[in-house]
């Protein structure tokens, strides 16, 4: 009697598998990837926005204060009445230097939020991919085993 051998394709489906959870997580962390490529060029451009405003805000506040000197010398006006016109003056520029602080401030926050966001995103879907890889593996390998069976059965018969 002849002996007949059962193949064996479990680890030809196991290596199916293998190869699609990782083609899975490779494009989930492509995808990553550029979200937080993109969140850190948009947090440079936020940084040299809010350096570049804040630049031009201490250069208009150096130009008014030089003003406010040359109207207090034309007026005649003392140095305390001086120093009360540019106190009220630097007042008003601390108050856009802390609203430009504050907006840049909130567009980080926003931008760490969108990162928290593309990381919960990239954790669920990797988690996702492997389950559910594992659960097709399990019924491919079922499945298989189910007609490696019927073959044998089969082959018995004869």
């Amino acid at each position: 009697m002849a002996t007949t051998s059962i193949p064996n394709i479990s680890d030809y489906i196991n290596d199916i598998y293998d190869a699609k959870r990782r083609d899975a997580v490779n494009l989930l962390k492509y995808a990553y990837g550029q979200a937080t490529q993109r969140i850190s060029d948009e947090g440079a451009a936020i940084d040299s926005q809010y350096k570049t405003d804040a630049a031009q805000l201490l250069g208009e506040q150096a130009v008014q204060n030089l003003n406010l000197n040359e109207y207090a010398a034309a007026k005649g006006l003392g140095s305390g009445a001086a120093a009360q016109i540019r106190v009220s003056s630097d007042n008003a520029y601390l108050g856009r230097g802390k609203a430009l602080a504050d907006n840049a401030a909130a567009e980080r926050l926003q931008l760490k939020s969108q990162a928290d966001n593309a990381l919960a995103e990239y954790t669920a879907g990797t988690q996702k991919a492997m389950s559910d890889s594992d659960e097709a593996r399990a019924k491919s390998l079922l499945d298989a085993d189910k007609l490696m069976l019927d073959w044998y059965k089969a082959t018995k018969k004869k």
